[in-house]
């Protein structure tokens, strides 16, 4: 008779807290994220009316500030600086005229900063992200465990009929994993965003006189937030299919008949 070890008890146990908390998730957890993801869509943080307001509160500097930061001058000397007295502009010296002394002790990379200082992130973007970020999270998580659930509950093939009542378990676990792939590109989506908008920054300090560049993050801004809308529906879209996959098909992916085949619903 063969003994029970302390590693096999441990086991069961993990196995059988993987199947209730995996229960779970299809019956309680995905369709409360459903509802709550449809909220939001139809909520006043993602109304499509919103577009426009996203990016009313850029704070990009005008060209005419640069000149005001390089020369010293305020604003209010605008229309006096016909008659500015030229020895005070900074003025330029050869690099060969600079002595050693002279010279700045400089490390690291040469940096290109705005005359009022860093550009911010667009907090409307940010605060958006930062609600559906989330629920991306806990997909990607969920469908792990769920993976996990249905492998577990996968019996051992044994012939022909053992296998072809496989069918729906199979099926059910190639969707949840198309569906787990498309979710993980959402990350994606957010990094590429920051990624792109940060050079685009940087081209726009580089050159404020060109105004494509600061119009390119405008519609960038514009882009993201139509992008985290799509996300939004899409996962609660996902949450919504999961569930009604496994709840359709729960008896049987939990049992599965191995004297006939039956179709998935």
């Amino acid at each position: 008779m063969a003994t029970t070890t302390y590693a096999d008890k441990n086991m069961e146990a993990y196995v059988e807290r993987i199947k209730t908390n995996a229960e779970n998730l299809a019956k309680e957890v995905f369709p409360k994220k459903a509802l709550e993801l449809d909220e939001i869509v139809n909520g006043q943080l993602l109304d499509t009316a919103n577009l426009n307001k996203v990016c009313e509160n850029a704070d990009f500097p005008k060209p005419e500030d640069f000149i005001f930061a390089s020369t010293g001058l305020e604003k209010t000397d605008l229309n006096q600086k016909e008659n500015v007295d030229e020895s005070i502009l900074p003025k330029k010296r050869k690099h060969d005229q600079i002595s050693k002394s002279e010279q700045p002790e400089i490390s690291g990379t040469k940096v290109i900063l705005f005359p009022g200082g860093a550009i911010k992130s667009n907090q409307t973007i940010i605060d958006l992200l930062k609600n559906i970020k989330p629920y991306i999270i806990h997909f990607l998580d969920s469908s792990a465990l769920l993976k996990l659930w249905i492998q577990i509950l996968i019996p051992q093939i044994e012939d022909f009929k053992a296998e072809l009542s496989l069918q729906i378990q199979e099926e059910s676990l190639a969707e949840i994993r198309a569906i787990e792939s498309e979710v993980a590109t959402y990350l994606d989506h957010i990094y590429k965003y920051y990624a792109v908008r940060g050079k685009l920054v940087a081209k726009f300090a580089k050159y404020p006189h060109v105004h494509d560049y600061k119009q390119s993050i405008l519609e960038l801004d514009e882009k993201m937030f139509m992008t985290a809308r799509l996300v939004a529906l899409e996962l609660r879209n996902h949450y919504t299919t999961v569930h009604d996959i496994l709840i359709k098909n729960l008896e049987k992916i939990k049992k599965p008949r191995s004297d006939h085949t039956i179709s998935m619903y």
